[in-house]
């Protein structure tokens, strides 16, 4: 069980971020404002997805199971490749 807003800070953060980033990318310059900006968003991204904590309900009682007592996913293993004359189509 996760909620929407769990991600929230992490993603304003994140956007936050990308803008800074893109404002300090338009001004060509090496250093200043903006890229102060878009590094201190990045730090405070990073930290925000560090602390988020993924709980789920994996036996979908509606209760979240017990945090202490998680398991790992099962990998995903493929058998097959695709063709040795693969070829995307053209539309």
């Amino acid at each position: 069980m996760m909620s929407a807003e769990s991600f929230f800070e992490a993603h304003r953060h994140l956007s936050l971020y990308l803008i800074f980033r893109d404002f300090h990318s338009s001004l060509g310059q090496s250093n200043g404002r903006y890229l102060d900006l878009a590094n201190e968003h990045y730090r405070l991204y990073k930290d925000e997805f560090d602390s988020i904590n993924f709980i789920y309900d994996e036996d979908h009682d509606g209760e979240a199971d017990d945090p202490n007592k998680r398991t790992r996913g099962q990998p995903t293993i493929f058998l097959n490749r695709p063709g040795q004359y693969y070829r995307r189509r053209r539309y």
